[in-house]
């Protein structure tokens, strides 16, 4: 897949950067970065403990982006989800 861009890489194979929103339903993955100068997007996102390197498992992509980190589970539009890049695990 290919994003506006041009992060997205083509190949899903395991260790390639993708957005949180290409991120296959109950798939494993460790955050690789977070994409925004928005400080207030940033500053909502690490309240939720999306952080490099932190695990992270998506459970749900509609109709809001459901993800678990750890023990706590949160839900975020489409928006935020696309600010978080993930490599599977």
């Amino acid at each position: 897949m290919s994003g506006k861009s041009g992060e997205h890489k083509a190949s899903h194979s395991d260790g390639a950067e993708i957005a949180l929103p290409d991120l296959k339903v109950n798939q494993k993955a460790k955050i690789s970065k977070v994409h925004t100068r928005d400080k207030g997007a940033l500053r909502k996102l690490i309240s939720m403990g999306v952080l490099p390197h932190a695990d992270i498992v998506l459970t749900q992509k509609f109709p809001a982006y459901v993800f678990r980190r750890g023990h706590s589970v949160f839900s975020i539009d489409r928006e935020l989800a696309s600010l978080i890049f993930v490599k599977k695990i």
